[in-house]
Formats: structure tokens, C-alpha cells, sequence
């Protein structure tokens, strides 16, 4: 290729015409020498024509000339068809330097820079731009890993309700002899124990050994415990299976929101993360259907059959692309994201990587100490994310879960109370599958306000009743035997449009996003 300065010749315009040629792609300069002077005469005339801008005096510089010299004369076919050219007298020689330009440049379709030339575009850029502008990103898979990881909240939901119909088994068929009502109590409170324990380690260990790996490793423990509990022969053996089930119900709890909101795109991402507080709903029917109709043991077996299902879910889903970009492993993640996102190849979700890539990178670029928290910028966020999940505790979820069957028997209304159970648990279902819906477009403020204020009208309601009931010589009234299925419907579809989903997933966006 001429270098600058350089003459140029018939010798270097018959190689550079017979080598081969991309298309906007020229020399840098070319320089006409005095053998030319008749075809210079003519350029400068076709130039002139051709040209929108006016032409300066000796010694004067021309910024650019954004003109397309369509002729193959102009230049006596020394100058390629569609070159960019800027003119500049130059003594007894004419300069015509000439820019590697794409036809999108040609065309007008560059924005000019400063000084009116306009620029020429990364080729690079544009084509990762264009393949990603062709990309359509696909739900489905990102839907069923969600839906795989979610599927451990069903688990969860049916180890916190499984003391609603068992007890009350346990109490009438003294399969393990009698049990006082304290040991009743810890029956079920156990279990929060076990959660509470999992917290540290299970955050400790989706850090250091993955999202996926962690929640793989929870099934063996799960199943056990419910192991304990099918063959228990006293009360210990409960005691020691509702622990360990509470633990990898408390453990899966933090890593499968986690896991779901690093997978999941934003569009997608609140509706994917509400499906968490759902799939609780859904354990939570499915053990209160299934104690209608079986014994306190196979309805432990009927809860030990989850983790199993859940563990070859997670099989078929890859790990989280945020985890596998911290540990370095930017292949796995790119494999990651085009599996997710349903992309033919790697370079439609480069982008998207490399943004990822920057967010991690920009995350452990800002060490933090306990001091730290302290800050202004940390103090409110920190706070509100502590204070909902507290306040989603203090709202008596669990109790509510833990003693449905009890409440409804100890109401005195006429209804079955194994019935009134499933009904409250089907409600559950379809309101969480509402908030699933409207997360996104409702505003998380606007539910949560709405959900409190509900579930304080509800629970007041029922406290209400059990008033009236107990200054009526423990009768219930006749004109109020409704109330407490009422209140209880009310109360659950007030806390999953709410505060039952929405800690999870702002918890997850306040810490990690």
C-alpha cells in the first residue's frame, strides 16, 4: 500500500487494482505526480461540479468534503468508485488522503464529528450490534430454571405445613404414645431453629461452591430427615428429622432466590422471583391435601418425595452466570447465558457478558468492612432490607401455617376444617400467582402497603371472633361462624400479593444489583 508521500505511479495503481480489494477499504494517501498534470486539470474540474463546499485559496486548510465521487473518470480511474476524498492544494501537487469508510458511512448514516468529517465506525462493534439486533431473546428456559429452582420452595412450604394435619393425626392416634403440648410446640418450632442454623453456612457456601452445587447437596439431608420422621418410634427421632428438614428448607430459602434473580432477565426477573413465594403456596396445598386423606407418616413420605424431584430438576439447568463470572470461568458463562437466553451462539449474549463482567468486576473493586454499614448509603438500605424480612416473620405466617386445621377446629364452625385448610391453601396459590403477575407493572410499595393493610384488617377480624367466642361461655356466635374462614382467606391473599413474595426479591436487588 502507497505510504504517504510516496508518487504515485501506473506501476502501484495496476497492483493495487489487481490485488484484492474490500469493499470501502483504500489507500491512505495518494499523491499525483507532474506526469499528471492534464488528468489533475480534470479532477479538479469533475471535483468542483461535484463538490457542495467551496474551494479555498492556496495555503488555506479544508476541513472535509463529504461528497461521493460517483465518476470512474473523475480521477482516470486512478480514484475508486464511492471514494471519500478530502481535496487540499499542495503547491504543485495534490494530496487526496482517503479514509476506510463502511457504506453505512457513505451514506450519510455516520454522524459527523467536530470539524464536519465524518467518522468511520468500529466494524467490530457493529457487527456484535447488528447479531444482537437480529437476536430475539427466548423465556422458555429461563421460565423452567426458574421453575426448577423454585420447585425447592415447594419442599420448604410443605416442611412448614406439615404440622397442620399432623398434629392433629398425631394427637388421635398416639402412634409414638401421648404427646404433651409442649412437645407439640416443639415439633414445630424446631424446624425455625434448623432454618436459622442453615443461614450462615448456606451463605457461606453459594459463595465459595455455587448456587447450583449448594442446592444439589441440601436434597441428600432433606430426604433424610423425612426419613427419620416415616420411621419414627419416638419423639426424638421427629425432633431430629423436623431439624434437618428445617435446615435445608431455611438453606434453599437464600440460595434459590439467589440463583433465580442472577439467572433471570430484568424484564423478567420480578415475575421469575415472585414464582418462589408461589411454589411455597403450592407445598403448603399439596401437604394439606394430602393430609386429608393419609397418616402423619406417608405424609412424611409424601414430603420426602420433592427433594428427589428436585434434585434432577436442577440437573438439567446450568449455574448461575453472575457465580460462574466471579469464579473467572467467562466460557462456562457465556455457556451459561446462551443456554438461558435460548441465543445460537456465544457472540449474541457478548454484550450482555461483558456487562455482567463489569458488574462484578466494579462489586469487588468496593471493599466493605462492618463500619461500612454505618455510612448513609449502606444505613437505609440496609435497614429496609432487615426490616421487611422481620416484619414479614412478625405478620404470624408460620403460626398461621403451622396450626390451619387447629384454628378452624378450635373456631366451632360446622365446615370441615381439613376442607377449610385446602380452601385457604388454594386461595394462597392463585393470589401468589397474581403477584406473580402484576410485580413488574404494580409497583413493590403500592402491594406491600396494600398487603399490610389487609392483613391487619384480617388477623383483627378473627382476634375479634375468638373475643366474642370466649365472652360467650366458649360458644361461637351464630351470626359469625363465617368469620374465621373469611379472615383467613383474606389474610393469605393479602400477605402472597406482598409481603410474602416481595422480601425475598428486593432483599436479593437491594444486595446483589
Amino acid at each position: 500500500m502507497p505510504q504517504e508521500d510516496e508518487p504515485y505511479t501506473e506501476e502501484r495503481s495496476s497492483n493495487w487494482n489487481s490485488g484484492p480489494r474490500n469493499e470501502g477499504t483504500f489507500p491512505t494517501h495518494v499523491v499525483l505526480s507532474d506526469e499528471d498534470d492534464d488528468k489533475e486539470e480534470d479532477a479538479d474540474s469533475n471535483f468542483k461540479r461535484s463538490s457542495s463546499s467551496s474551494i479555498v485559496g492556496k495555503g488555506e486548510s479544508v476541513s472535509s468534503v463529504n461528497e461521493t465521487i460517483r465518476d470512474d473518470d473523475s480521477m482516470g480511474d486512478k480514484t475508486p468508485k464511492g471514494q471519500v476524498a478530502s481535496f487540499q492544494p499542495n503547491g504543485d501537487s495534490k494530496t487526496l488522503p482517503t479514509l476506510s469508510l463502511p457504506n453505512s458511512v457513505l451514506n450519510g448514516e455516520c454522524p459527523p464529528s467536530e470539524d464536519g468529517m465524518k467518522l468511520p465506525v468500529d466494524q467490530t462493534k457493529v457487527k456484535k450490534e447488528n447479531e444482537n439486533a437480529e437476536f430475539k431473546e427466548h423465556y422458555s428456559r429461563q421460565f423452567f430454571a426458574a421453575f426448577a429452582a423454585n420447585f425447592g420452595a415447594v419442599a420448604l412450604g410443605a416442611m412448614l405445613s406439615w404440622t397442620s394435619p399432623a398434629l392433629p393425626d398425631l394427637r388421635e392416634r398416639k402412634s409414638i404414645g401421648e404427646i404433651s403440648t409442649g412437645e407439640e410446640t416443639w415439633i414445630s418450632a424446631i424446624a425455625l431453629l434448623g432454618a436459622a442454623s442453615a443461614c450462615p453456612i448456606v451463605g457461606f457456601g453459594i459463595e465459595r461452591y455455587g448456587r447450583k452445587r449448594c442446592l444439589l447437596l441440601l436434597t441428600a439431608p432433606f430426604l433424610f430427615g423425612w426419613l427419620l420422621i416415616t420411621l419414627a418410634q419416638n419423639i426424638w427421632m421427629i425432633y431430629v428429622g423436623r431439624f434437618l428438614s428445617g435446615f435445608c428448607g431455611g438453606g434453599g430459602s437464600i440460595a434459590i432466590p439467589v440463583y433465580v434473580t442472577e439467572s433471570a432477565s430484568p424484564k423478567i426477573r420480578g415475575m421469575l422471583a415472585s414464582g418462589f413465594d408461589m411454589m411455597i403456596t403450592v407445598g403448603i396445598l399439596y401437604i394439606f391435601i394430602v393430609g386429608t386423606f393419609v397418616s402423619w407418616e406417608w405424609q412424611a413420605v409424601a414430603c420426602g418425595l420433592i427433594p428427589i424431584v428436585f434434585h434432577f430438576l436442577m440437573l438439567l439447568v446450568p449455574e448461575s452466570p453472575r457465580y460462574l463470572v466471579e469464579q473467572g470461568k467467562h466460557s462456562d458463562a457465556a455457556k451459561s447465558l446462551q443456554w438461558l437466553r435460548g441465543a445460537s451462539s456465544s457472540q449474541q449474549v457478548e454484550i450482555e457478558l461483558e456487562e455482567l463482567t463489569a458488574s462484578v468486576n466494579e462489586s469487588k473493586s468496593k471493599s466493605a468492612t462492618w463500619k461500612d454499614l454505618l455510612e448513609k448509603s449502606a444505613l437505609k438500605p440496609t435497614a429496609l432490607a432487615v426490616s421487611l424480612m422481620v416484619f414479614q416473620q412478625l405478620a404470624a405466617i408460620d403460626a398461621v401455617m403451622f396450626y390451619t386445621v387447629d384454628i378452624f377446629t378450635s373456631s366451632g364452625a360446622d365446615i370441615n376444617e381439613n376442607l377449610s385448610a385446602n380452601i385457604v391453601g388454594a386461595i394462597q396459590v392463585l393470589a401468589t400467582i397474581t403477584a406473580a403477575m402484576v410485580v413488574d407493572r404494580g409497583g413493590r410499595r403500592l402491594l406491600l402497603l396494600a398487603s399490610e393493610f389487609f392483613m391487619v384488617l384480617s388477623l383483627g377480624s378473627m382476634g375479634l371472633f375468638f373475643y366474642l367466642k370466649k365472652q360467650n361461655n366458649d360458644e361461637a356466635p351464630e351470626n359469625l361462624v363465617w368469620l374465621p374462614l373469611a379472615s383467613l382467606m383474606v389474610y393469605v391473599v393479602a400477605f402472597s400479593i406482598g409481603m410474602g413474595p416481595l422480601p425475598w426479591f428486593e432483599n436479593i436487588i437491594i444486595c446483589r444489583f
